[in-house]
């Protein structure tokens, strides 16, 4: 699935047997979630890669997304999330494959929470270390609700329960990592590392996509859909719309990949039918082509926990980014700054609209970019590799 979870945990594994580790992958076998894309291209068959697959008795996540549908809050009935109903037989199918594969270290990624549950039981009952890989925030999450405070308490004591238990943490970016340490000070302890999502080195090979008219071209790349995006890509909108029309006969925007349908009836109630594309899911070598052949590329934070996985893509481009809403001090508006490789602007339409009119004055032009490479995927699984190993060594030690 053409996913950034996917990609994580495709990555290690893909990099990992050249740093001394042999990855298995336990995965569930019928997820609910079967509508999601599939990238072939991408996702090659990994030689050597055993993957163990375990059955998903999927009554939690049909009640958990029935409650939702009916407009009801699923989590103030279930203790964290829908997917409790693979642990039963994970657990079963994992502790057979450490026991026969001889596996020295489990490595779980959050989200969703029964995979860092799953693992904790796990450690404990074959006497292996886990390290806990926070590709989110949990409960450190600055966004998150609690339908009540029992719920709040409930769900910090599980966290804290399965930070306890770790050997070792891995988290996405540094912002992770600092709130992690403030809600959960037992972590300081622990061998920690920055593992960053990074890119594939495919989006340096791809090549740049030629269009056939020659307008300023602006692409957005990954799915729209959180309500910080929404209104994000909205008053990005509402921005193009005050131009002249003129203007916006030189202005091409494309969005590539899910789009909320309250996006598409916006672009048709402002009448840029014209001016906007919505390209749908593409083969990620086709989004790295268009990434290439872009005037901008533009970005729509629905977090500032981090830098989103298009980010590392988007630097990979070399193209300018136009970062809309993230101005708060967040980690993708410090790397732009940091790199001077675009701009940042709030999501307001008249800022919006100030600065797309002098970017047609006045296209705005990066300086040369260095080494990329600490942002490739095969880097940052280093890093992870090296906690990994630091983790065993001192396993070994104590034992």
């Amino acid at each position: 699935m053409a996913t950034p979870p996917t990609d994580r945990v495709y990555g290690f594994a893909k990099y990992l047997p050249a740093l001394g580790w042999k990855p298995y992958l336990l995965t569930v076998w019928n997820p609910f979630r079967a509508d999601l894309p599939f990238d072939p291209q991408l996702y090659r068959r990994l030689d050597g890669l055993k993957v163990a697959k375990a059955v998903d008795f999927q009554e939690p996540a049909v009640a958990y997304f029935a409650l939702r549908k009916i407009g009801l809050d699923p989590k103030a009935f279930f203790v964290f999330d829908g997917t409790l109903g693979w642990i039963p037989h994970a657990y079963l199918v994992g502790k057979n494959l450490i026991e026969n594969e001889q596996i020295d270290c489990i490595l779980a990624s959050y989200a969703p929470p029964s995979n860092l549950m799953l693992a904790t039981m796990l450690s404990k009952a074959c006497k292996i270390p886990f390290v806990v890989d926070y590709r989110d925030a949990w409960n450190s999450w600055s966004g998150i609700e609690y339908p009540s405070g029992m719920h709040r308490r409930l769900e910090m004591w599980l966290e804290r329960k399965v930070l306890v238990s770790s050997d070792g943490i891995v988290m996405a970016s540094g912002t992770i990592k600092d709130k992690l340490v403030a809600q959960f000070p037992i972590v300081k302890d622990k061998k920690m590392a920055i593992v960053r999502n990074g890119f594939f080195e495919g989006v340096l090979k791809a090549e740049a996509h030629v269009f056939a008219e020659r307008k300023i071209s602006f692409l957005h790349a990954g799915s729209i859909h959180h309500t910080k995006q929404i209104r994000q890509a909205t008053s990005f909108l509402d921005g193009i719309a005050t131009l002249s029309s003129d203007l916006l006969d030189n202005l091409d925007v494309i969005l590539a990949g899910r789009v909320s349908r309250q996006i598409v009836q916006h672009v048709r109630e402002r009448n840029l039918d014209s001016v906007v594309r919505f390209m749908g899911n593409m083969p990620r070598r086709k989004v790295w082509s268009y990434m290439k052949g872009v005037d901008y590329l533009l970005c729509f934070p629905d977090t500032d926990e981090g830098v989103i996985t298009k980010m590392y893509e988007y630097l990979a481009a070399r193209k300018p980014i136009i970062n809309v809403g993230g101005e708060d001090g967040g980690e993708i508006a410090c790397l732009i700054a940091e790199y001077g490789v675009g701009s940042t602007v709030r999501d307001e339409p008249s800022e919006i609209a100030r600065l797309l009119k002098r970017l047609i004055r006045r296209p705005l032009r990066i300086k040369r970019i260095g080494n990329l490479s600490p942002f490739s995927r095969e880097s940052q699984t280093r890093r992870l590799a090296a906690l990994l190993n630091e983790v065993i060594k001192g396993q070994r030690r104590n034992g």
